[in-house]
């Protein structure tokens, strides 16, 4: 059934009104991408124009004590203890710390510490796509009427690793309450299976809806695929009280290769909410043999729409030869469909349907689904070409409220119009494109191909993409912050905005703008950005990370291009040229090595065997050769 259009207009200009509706003083930044639709839009910016952004300064560097994987969030007219009422911007470090600092002197107002971080050396085969210790990584969440933050912290206790949801009073950093242990059991098919924290990592922002708090769990670097499973959990924003449900997204009890996981992460992107509640979010690092998807109790590589409450899958989608229930993602691409985010997207003009965004970081399209009927067809109504993106979109409406969407992939911003037909087909349409915006190299994408942006606007004008690169190819490490124009692709302004030394793993940075400042937290620092020249002359800090840990006597490293496959031998051509044999099969035996492919580089642990043959203790996906580490022998 259509509605009738101006129906369409009333839900768009709902969901602008709902995206102001935070702003008690200025403008509030709450949550991962701005709201629960993950739309990356502050519509609410009055100060930062197409005409004077080229005037936008480095203001402030505040030093902070990690690496920060989490989005800042932004709250104006705060309280805080003893110290009156600022502007204030929240920052969660991989050192398990949480930053209130003032927004605009960069005044660190209070700080707390969470626990203690969990060594690299502790992790799953010492996984190395992250920096060297693991704390925070999340992106926390906001409650404002509350007056509570919501952080998930990673520590190293006596037990083992533990996560622990905490609801911190924004006035003081204390606990509101007490923080809530991460546990959860779910049946199998045969048999039940509970979370394990040492296996699973929460990479994916905190979501805020319904009343709760919601946190989707994944792996370590692809590995203990025995062990590892994708969650969904839920706790009671009030209480912390667990929900009475939990998803698992693999509830088999065996599997061929003995390999699970279908893992929650998204690059960083948190699951989305509807206006009724439903949650939504996607599923990646499966058995690339393409063997293990179930659609009842293996949703890999999938979409799903779950209850509020948790405890029904309500709608999947799979894409599927024509015809059949058959999945062919890993078949077309052999990478994630759920490597980036998913964006909700109001009703358009002539279409009644919700639209949501989601795709993969391979070369598979991104689709456009039917919300309320992800599995319409098992293609979705329409496809958007995909050059890879480890990213998450953005979207913002024209004055006459039509819908623009913007993405990141291939390192370009290009922003889409939605073409709907008097049927109600949908076709995506290019308005404008960047040039790239920093060099991706060739083998792996360097660090991986796409960036996350944001969008400013006061209103629909003056509207303004925002985006920070990745790590450029050069020893500094360095990371851009860029302004475009979405009309015509060009750029306003590009200013460096911190540097990013663990460049085996992504730099999955959100850019947050908000009252006329731009935020931007990296590698020991946030940036703070804002009009016109500072008092006194700002420089950004080029921290020096310290060294990976040692490896265990006897073990040693080496980073090469697979040059050969041999069921569980390999040829590696290293860095100086040099070709080393290594027997893999302990490694995958111990599901401590993710599968080789021809061309693609690894970072393999390993023992010196016999014949010639080394033998691996672990082995990793790595990136380009630009960012290799060092051996270590």
């Amino acid at each position: 059934m259509r509605y009738p259009r101006w129906n369409s207009f009333l839900a768009i200009f709902t969901f602008l009104a709902g995206l102001a509706a935070t702003a008690a003083h200025a403008t509030d930044v709450l949550t991962f991408h701005n709201d629960d639709y993950r739309s990356g839009w502050n519509n609410t910016e009055t100060t930062l124009t197409r005409a004077n952004v080229s005037g936008l300064a480095l203001q402030k560097s505040v030093a902070l004590d990690a690496q920060v994987d989490a989005q800042p969030l932004v709250v104006t007219g705060q309280a805080i203890s003893g110290q009156g009422t600022h502007d204030v911007v929240y920052v969660a470090t991989e050192n398990d710390t949480v930053y209130a600092i003032d927004a605009y002197s960069g005044q660190i107002l209070l700080t707390r510490s969470l626990g203690t971080p969990v060594p690299m050396q502790n992790l799953p085969g010492q996984c190395n796509n992250n920096s060297n210790i693991v704390g925070i990584s999340s992106t926390p969440v906001i409650d404002r009427s509350a007056g509570r933050l919501f952080v998930m912290a990673y520590t190293e206790e006596s037990s083992g690793p533990a996560y622990r949801l905490h609801a911190l009073d924004l006035s003081t950093l204390a606990d509101a309450v007490a923080p809530a242990l991460a546990s959860a059991t779910a049946s199998l098919t045969s048999g039940t299976y509970t979370f394990s924290a040492y296996a699973s990592r929460q990479r994916a922002a905190l979501l805020e809806a319904n009343g709760n708090i919601y946190a989707g769990f994944a792996s370590w670097c692809d590995l203990d695929g025995n062990i590892s499973r994708g969650w969904l959990l839920g706790w009671n924003a009030a209480s912390l009280a667990p929900l009475g449900s939990a998803e698992l997204t693999d509830r088999r009890a065996t599997a061929p290769n003995n390999f699970f996981q279908s893992s929650i992460w998204m690059s960083g992107s948190g699951p989305v909410a509807d206006s009724s509640g439903n949650i939504y979010f996607a599923t990646g690092n499966s058995d690339q043999s393409g063997k293990t998807f179930n659609k009842t109790n293996n949703p890999a590589d999938s979409i799903l729409r779950l209850s509020p409450d948790l405890s029904t899958v309500e709608g999947e989608f799979f894409p599927t030869y024509p015809g059949s229930d058959t999945v062919y993602w890993h078949d077309v691409t052999d990478n994630d469909l759920g490597g980036s985010g998913l964006l909700l997207i109001p009703p358009q003009p002539n279409l009644a349907r919700t639209l949501i965004v989601g795709g993969g970081d391979g070369l598979g399209p991104f689709y456009v689904l039917d919300a309320n009927d992800l599995g319409l067809n098992g293609r979705g109504l329409a496809e958007i070409t995909n050059n890879n993106c480890w990213c998450t979109h953005s979207y913002f409406t024209t004055p006459l409220g039509y819908g623009r969407l913007v993405t990141s992939s291939g390192n370009a911003v290009t922003v889409y119009r939605f073409a709907v037909g008097s049927t109600g087909h949908i076709a995506l349409r290019q308005v404008s494109q960047s040039q790239p915006i920093y060099a991706a190299a060739q083998d792996d994408g360097g660090q991986n191909v796409g960036f996350f942006t944001s969008v400013s606007s006061n209103g629909t004008k003056n509207v303004i993409v925002w985006a920070v690169s990745r790590p450029t190819l050069d020893t500094s490490n360095t990371m851009t912050l860029y302004a475009i124009n979405p009309a015509k692709g060009s750029t306003l302004t590009s200013l460096p905005a911190g540097t990013w030394p663990y460049t085996g793993g992504n730099a999955n940075t959100v850019p947050v703008v908000a009252n006329g400042h731009v935020y931007v937290a990296s590698y020991q620092q946030l940036a703070i950005f804002g009009l016109g020249a500072p008092a006194t002359a700002v420089a950004l800090a080029n921290p020096v990370a310290p060294p990976r840990p040692p490896l265990p006597p006897g073990e040693h490293g080496v980073t090469g291009i697979v040059t050969a496959i041999n069921g569980t031998v390999i040829q590696l051509q290293d860095r100086n040229s040099r070709t080393l044999t290594i027997d893999l099969g302990p490694a995958l035996r111990d599901y401590l090595s993710v599968a080789p492919r021809l061309g693609r580089p690894l970072l393999v642990r390993y023992r010196t065997g016999s014949g010639g043959t080394l033998v691996a203790v672990n082995a990793l996906k790595a990136k380009s050769r630009a960012f290799w580490e060092p051996d270590q022998n």
